[in-house]
């Protein structure tokens, strides 16, 4: 949790205050290739300044093996520009104690000195070593997610975990809208045993649990710092002997922009449509931005093309900078090559000149993109 955050779980409840992270990247780069039955989701984290002047990055590390792992470590190399040696090498391990088959775990890396004039990251994974499995002692149930003044995160833990454990975590991860999702923030909550008998190595935490059939139930709760940038949140949590399930929801927001993405389709350069792309020829994404009471706005219109699969992959991402016209409208262009045939959908965003989302996503356009001839 950052400093200066502020964490209270009493009666069933947990509220926990924090920073929002500063800024956002448009995209991400996916690590595809495993490092010894593990990989990392991303090459390209999510890195900000806490309220003490230390970077912090915060990413995800994916087991593919079929058994769980553990003693997973994390190297970060900080740097003041993309070239050099780094301002400070630091290793770090995943929130998870033991990572079960088949999923993942946040980690968060934390610089040890404040003040660094930091402009890239670089994330490499060290190793791991098998592990038993830890049981399910605990079970998330329906997780709700609200954005008004802060990102309301709501949703129950119940189980025998609860009662045969004083070192309960609880985990939400908040991610951006982009694919594959991007991890934002990771905040922890760490309540009293299940009996409140006295704090469990966090003093801003309280805890306090009723009994039901055999087991302990709490209800929770989560205050979040987040903007329009924040879409998912997912909720896990452990102890030293139980795992849990682990619950997502949307964020349920209601859009307060007058701006709105409309009409995205693929055009030729004479802006004639193009039904059948084909891959090595030239065509352009093209939107109509409804901009009604916001006339003179700047904005910055981000396209991003993704192969369907499994795994999706992002095979484009491009944007264009304009301005709301007198009438109200807008029709920005992004030219697109494709690389490859195949089937891909298309995601529009739409930004303020500061890197703010000030639209809902526009609607998923559909694409076969033809093999070259």
């Amino acid at each position: 949790m950052r400093p200066g955050a502020r964490c209270a779980l009493a009666l069933g409840a947990i509220t926990v205050a924090l920073l929002g992270l500063a800024g956002a990247a448009h995209a991400q780069n996916v690590d595809t290739e495993p490092t010894l039955g593990i990989r990392l989701t991303s090459t390209q984290p999510t890195h900000y300044v806490d309220a003490g002047g230390h970077t912090v990055i915060v990413g995800e590390v994916v087991n593919l093996q079929d058994f769980p792992v553990a003693g997973v470590r994390v190297q970060a190399g900080l740097y003041a520009d993309g070239a050099g040696e780094p301002l400070e090498l630091i290793v770090g391990g995943t929130i998870l104690e033991v990572i079960p088959a088949r999923a993942s775990s946040p980690y968060v890396v934390r610089s040890g000195s404040p003040g660094l004039d930091v402009a890239g990251v670089s994330v490499n994974l060290l190793g791991f070593t098998s592990s038993a499995a830890k049981p399910r002692g605990f079970d998330l149930g329906d997780l709700r997610v609200l954005a008004s003044d802060t990102l309301v995160v709501e949703g129950t833990m119940s189980g025998a975990g609860l009662g045969a454990s004083d070192d309960v975590e609880l985990h939400a991860l908040v991610y951006d809208s982009f694919v594959p999702p991007r991890l934002l923030g990771v905040h922890s909550a760490r309540p009293l045993d299940a009996l409140g008998a006295g704090p469990a190595g966090d003093a801003d935490a309280m805890f306090a649990a009723s009994s039901a059939d055999g087991g302990a139930s709490v209800r929770y709760e989560f205050s979040l710092a987040y903007g329009e940038e924040a879409a998912m949140v997912r909720v896990i949590a452990e102890s030293g002997s139980h795992s849990s399930n682990a619950a997502e929801a949307r964020v349920m927001r209601t859009p307060s922009s007058p701006l709105m993405i409309q009409n995205v389709s693929l055009v030729s350069a004479s802006g004639s449509p193009v039904t059948m792309p084909r891959e090595g020829a030239e065509s352009y994404i093209r939107s109509t931005i409804d901009g009604g009471g916001a006339e003179g706005s700047e904005y910055e219109y981000i396209a991003q093309v993704v192969r369907f699969g499994h795994l999706p992959v992002i095979e484009f991402v491009g944007s264009f900078e304009g301005e709301i016209t007198p009438a109200g409208l807008a029709q920005p262009l992004v030219g697109w090559t494709p690389r490859s045939s195949g089937l891909f959908y298309i995601e529009t965003y739409l930004w303020s000149a500061d890197g703010v989302p000030i639209a809902a996503q526009g609607p998923v356009t559909l694409l076969n993109v033809e093999p070259r001839q």
